[in-house]
């Protein structure tokens, strides 16, 4: 049942697409997010479509290649597609992706929020780890 919903919002969106009077450049993004929406759930729901079609595991291989291709292909219109929702970055919650492109110093900031860098070293490698080593195991 899933399958065959996702199979008509493919074709739905393929045909929305086709009537749309906008920039090559934008049909092809649009064509890779299809592409990628697709093969993401081929690959999502791989074991039904092992058993119950003719897929090969070696298509299940071609597949996951060519989703890591779409996505290399996507990465410089990631923020902009992002941007296109008007998701505002505290909804997003994410250190990575906000507004101002300051990554590292947001990645930075979060890690030294973080309780397991208080210390030094961590409580735990003083606990477990060190005696194990001092053990010789």
């Amino acid at each position: 049942m899933q399958a065959h919903g996702r199979a008509i919002l493919v074709e739905r969106f393929v045909a929305a697409v086709a009537e749309l009077n906008v920039s090559v450049a934008l049909k092809t993004v649009l064509a890779q997010l299809r592409d990628l929406y697709t093969i993401y759930t081929l690959l999502r729901n791989s074991g039904d479509f092992l058993m119950y079609t003719e897929m090969t595991p070696l298509d299940y291989c071609n597949l996951q290649n060519r989703m890591e291709t779409l996505l290399s292909e996507l990465r410089p219109n990631a923020v902009g597609i992002v941007d296109g929702f008007d998701f505002h970055d505290d909804i997003i919650a994410s250190t990575l992706g906000s507004w101002d492109g300051q990554v590292y110093d947001r990645l930075f900031a979060a890690a030294s929020k973080s309780p397991l860098n208080q210390d030094t070293v961590n409580e735990s490698f003083h606990k477990y780890l060190k005696p194990m080593l001092k053990s010789g195991l």
